[in-house]
């Protein structure tokens, strides 16, 4: 069996209740091991915000996707004294500094105090700068994947590790130029239009890579990701925002047993490996695990965007929905008013001289399927 909670489970156990086999259970599986997960890095770049996540490890049969740490009191602290907050931001266990201005020579450490009092602290770290991204590149035989290209020229940043943001349009099904609000049909702005819109996912996957065996500091192609053609991020345009994290040897150490862990166990933080050793530790209860390893470094960033455009022979995802029409009757003298009572479904076009088409409201307004209709300033 796999290892967990610091315990090797070496045998198997047979239980004989007449001609019946009954599964062993551990006891060990029956308890809360609810332990901290501490995601992130101090950023020393100038102006940089310092993001934080708290999270929960799970129980190997519970059943909830995440255990978020909200509501803690998070700070950064310097080797000579000062503090700086990081507030929480959202009930998802996400803290964000503000804009900081952190000397590169300095020391610095995390410090937490969770909801329920228990104190936590990470070893003091000393920043390694992390060198610009020289080039956020893709290729696309048949799947479309995407790289990162680096060098650092002083030789000092062998180990890396990259994490992204993704951000791609997607279009409701049928395209209308009207808004119905309350009662009212008004001409759609930018504000409440619905045609258009805008959604994204933080990546999941542990990368990693490093120029440890060769002469010069110098990534080259490191694969990031591979979208499969076709897929619904490249229904029309599509944005990468790639950061990039110079790491210690013993950073990047931990986040190898991390990867290795992950991939046995299908998710990042599910269940508490047993060789988990980061640079954090309970003041409340010294012999509580705390999984994480913070580190101090500026992060780098780059962002690109591809428009299907671009591709060969990319095909766009056709959703599933039906979008049938239906025509009502509706007099051009009522007009703004509308008071068609089927709350499922609203308006697509009025007819000329008379009546008008109305659609389901998910094939109308993109923001159903969870998006924004703002466009991102960098789109």
């Amino acid at each position: 069996m796999k290892c967990w909670i610091f315990f090797w489970f070496g045998f198997s156990v047979l239980l004989l209740a007449g001609s019946c086999r009954k599964p062993y259970e551990p006891e060990v599986l029956q308890r809360d091991y609810r332990f901290l997960v501490v995601n992130g890095v101090v950023n020393v770049a100038s102006g940089g915000q310092t993001h934080i996540n708290l999270s929960r490890t799970k129980g190997l049969q519970d059943t909830v996707i995440i255990v978020p740490e909200p509501g803690a009191q998070v700070s950064i602290e310097t080797d000579n004294g000062q503090i700086y907050s990081v507030p929480s931001v959202n009930d998802l266990g996400d803290y964000q500094s503000a804009p900081l201005y952190l000397s590169p020579n300095g020391r610095y450490r995390l410090n937490i105090e969770t909801s329920d009092g228990r104190v936590y602290r990470s070893a003091f770290v000393e920043p390694l700068i992390t060198p610009p991204i020289d080039s956020v590149t893709w290729k696309q035989p048949g799947d479309l994947t995407i790289y990162v290209n680096s060098h650092d020229p002083t030789g000092n940043a062998r180990f890396f590790r990259w994490d992204y943001v993704e951000t791609w349009e997607y279009h409701a099904q049928l395209e209308t130029p009207w808004t119905v609000i309350g009662d009212k049909v008004y001409i759609a702005d930018n504000s409440n239009q619905g045609n258009y819109c805008w959604t994204g996912q933080f990546s999941s996957m542990i990368i990693l890579g490093n120029s440890a065996a060769l002469s010069e500091a110098v990534i080259s192609e490191q694969p990031l990701l591979t979208i499969p053609n076709p897929d619904v991020r490249l229904n029309w345009k599509y944005s990468i925002l790639v950061n990039q994290y110079a790491l210690t040897t013993e950073a990047y150490h931990y986040w190898q047993i991390v990867e290795k862990n992950s991939q046995e166990l299908g998710t990042l933080f599910d269940q508490l490996p047993s060789n988990l050793n980061g640079n954090l530790e309970s003041l409340t209860d010294a012999n509580e695990p705390v999984l994480g390893y913070i580190s101090a470094t500026a992060v780098e960033s780059k962002r690109i965007l591809i428009d299907r455009r671009e591709l060969n022979d990319w095909s766009q995802v056709l959703p599933a929905d039906e979008c049938n029409k239906l025509a009502i009757d509706y007099n051009p003298l009522a007009y703004p008013q509308w008071d068609y009572t089927d709350p499922t479904v609203t308006l697509w076009y009025f007819m000329t001289g008379g009546g008008a088409w109305v659609a389901k409201k998910s094939c109308l307004d993109c923001r159903l399927q969870g998006g924004t209709n703002q466009k991102p300033s960098y789109w």
